[in-house]
C-alpha cells in the first residue's frame, strides 16, 4: 500500500550547513560579477541545480551569465536569497531608501536634506519628499515584477510566489494605484499566457479601469493579448454585478487565488490573511505584520 504521506522537503540550506562553493554570476549587458553561494542558488532554482551540478560546461567553469536580468533587479534577489525576504519588508512610508527607480536614491537625499538642518519645509521640500516617495513606492512593483520574470525565467519557485505576492499587496494597500503602460508591456511581452502575473495584472487593470489613464497615453501601444483578456475581464465584471463597477467580487480576487499551491499548502500559506483584494484595502483596519509594515 502506497504512502499517504507527502515526500519530506528539502531543508533551507544554512550558513552551517552549505558547502562553501560558490558560482560566478555575470549580471546584466555590462557583466557584472557576483559570487553565490552554490547551494544556496541550487535549493531554491532547478535551473540552477541542473547548470551547476550536472554535465554541463558551467558545473565545470562554476560561471554563467544572466544578460537579461538588471543589476539592481540581481541585488535584491541576493537580498532575499540570503535574508529570505525583500529589503521594503517592514518599512515606513518615511524609510523606503532600498528600491530607487533608478540608479540614485532620492529617499535617502531627501532625509538628509531634513537633518541637516532645513527647518524651512516650505511646499517645494514637501513636494520633493512626496515624489521620492512615490518613486520609492513605484519601485516595490517595478522590482516585484522584474523579480518575477527573473524567477519565471529561472524557475525559482519560492521568488516566484513572493514576488507575486509583494506585487499584489502593493496595488491592495491603495485603491488609487493604477498599473504603469511600462509593467502591463514587460508582463505580457516576458510572461506565458498561463502565467499567474498576467492574470492578475489583467484583474487589476479592470479593477480600476475608472482610474487608470494608460489607455489615454499608451494608445496603440498596449500588447493586443492584453487588450483582449482586459475586454473579456470587463465583460465578466458586468455580468456578475449587473453593469456597475461598484459591486465587488471579494473572495474571488483575494491574493491566494493568484497562487500555485501543492495539495494542502494553501491552507498554510503565510500570505493567506492579507487584507485587501484588487480592488484596494477592506473596510477594516490592516493587522500589523510582516506584509503591512508600508504603504
Amino acid at each position: 500500500m502506497a504512502s499517504s504521506k507527502k515526500p519530506r522537503k528539502a531543508r533551507r540550506p544554512s550558513f552551517l550547513t552549505m558547502g562553501r562553493e560558490v558560482v560566478n554570476l555575470k549580471v546584466g549587458s555590462e557583466e557584472q560579477v557576483y559570487s553565490v553561494h552554490q547551494d544556496l542558488l541550487a535549493y531554491h532554482s532547478e535551473y540552477f541545480r541542473a547548470l551547476f551540478k550536472g554535465s554541463f560546461r558551467e558545473a565545470q567553469e562554476k560561471a554563467s551569465a544572466l544578460p537579461d536580468t538588471d543589476c539592481r533587479t540581481f541585488e535584491i534577489f541576493m537580498d532575499w536569497l540570503y535574508s529570505g525576504q525583500f529589503p521594503w519588508e517592514g518599512s515606513e512610508d518615511d524609510n523606503l531608501p532600498h528600491v530607487p527607480t533608478s540608479g540614485r536614491d532620492n529617499t535617502r537625499e531627501v532625509s538628509e536634506k531634513v537633518e541637516d538642518g532645513d527647518d524651512t519645509k516650505d511646499d517645494e521640500d514637501g513636494n520633493a519628499e512626496r515624489k521620492a516617495l512615490d518613486n520609492a513606492r513605484e519601485g516595490v512593483a517595478q522590482y516585484t515584477l522584474d523579480l518575477f520574470i527573473m524567477a519565471d525565467r529561472y524557475n525559482i519557485p519560492r521568488l516566484r510566489h513572493d514576488a507575486l505576492s509583494h506585487f499584489f499587496i502593493f496595488f491592495a494597500q491603495d485603491a488609487q494605484r493604477t498599473l504603469s503602460q511600462s509593467s502591463v508591456t514587460k508582463a505580457f511581452l516576458f510572461l506565458p499566457e498561463s502565467s499567474p502575473m498576467r492574470t492578475l495584472i489583467c484583474d487589476l487593470f479592470c479593477a480600476r479601469i475608472q482610474k487608470t489613464n494608460i489607455l489615454e497615453d499608451a494608445r496603440s501601444a498596449l500588447p493586443v493579448d492584453f487588450m483582449f483578456d482586459a475586454l473579456k475581464g470587463v465583460q465578466n465584471i458586468m455580468k456578475q454585478s449587473g453593469t456597475s463597477f461598484l459591486v465587488r467580487p471579494h473572495n474571488k480576487h483575494r491574493l491566494c487565488v493568484y497562487h500555485h499551491h501543492e495539495a494542502g499548502d494553501a491552507d498554510v500559506c503565510e500570505y493567506k490573511e492579507i487584507p485587501g483584494t484588487i480592488y484596494g484595502p477592506p473596510d477594516y483596519p490592516r493587522k500589523k505584520g510582516r506584509h503591512s509594515g508600508w504603504g
